[in-house]
């Protein structure tokens, strides 16, 4: 039996999934894609030009 309905659930509220930015405590927000995305090589970063397609990386200090 094949499910015909395409009904999307998510656990929040906010959809959206790892690209969702929210603040765990007032003024601090982050990424919840955050350990994914610093698992990305530069040269990646750099062939796929992503700053040119929003990506804007922030060092911790």
């Amino acid at each position: 039996m094949f499910m015909t309905d395409p009904t999307q659930f998510d656990a929040v509220i906010i959809g959206g999934g790892a690209a969702v930015t929210e603040e765990f405590l007032p003024a601090f927000r982050n990424s919840t894609a955050s350990y994914s995305v610093s698992l990305l090589k530069p040269k990646i970063v750099r062939a796929m030009d992503l700053a040119r397609h929003g990506l804007e990386l922030k060092l911790r200090p």
